[in-house]
């Protein structure tokens, strides 16, 4: 039951966050967005930027162990060969689980309100497009 709830959560918070980032006129954000990886296995990334360019954010859930979430994420990287966001609470980014990441194209973004977090994205899609 508990983990429904996290799932219907995390839902929600995808589609809020993506319709905020789809306010930005040069921003164009897709909830639950399909990509087939070189693997030929179909990767659902929470939300997927199409615009400015190729950028997955993974919402990870609070009810499961953060290790397996940023495993997830390496695991969608290396396939996808899609930079990926992982916006993850202040108290969570504290793990030494991100140590393992920093060879790969995800960025972490540690935030405290969910405000914060719209901006944090949206400067980080920026700076990750314009590069």
């Amino acid at each position: 039951m508990q983990l429904r709830h996290a799932e219907k959560e995390n839902i929600m918070n995808a589609s809020i966050l993506a319709r905020e980032l789809n306010k930005e006129e040069n921003i164009e954000a897709i909830v639950n967005g399909k990509v087939m990886g070189l693997s030929g296995v179909e990767h659902v990334l929470d939300i997927l930027i199409r615009k400015p360019c190729n950028i997955a954010i993974i919402l990870p859930e609070r009810t499961k162990e953060i290790a397996a979430e940023v495993i997830k994420a390496v695991v969608m990287t290396i396939d996808t060969k899609i930079p990926i966001i992982f916006p993850v609470s202040k108290q969570r980014s504290k793990n030494i689980v991100f140590d393992l990441i920093r060879e790969y194209p995800i960025v972490v973004i540690p935030y405290e309100r969910a405000d914060e977090l719209i901006f944090k994205i949206k400067n980080t899609i920026l700076d990750i497009c314009c590069k």
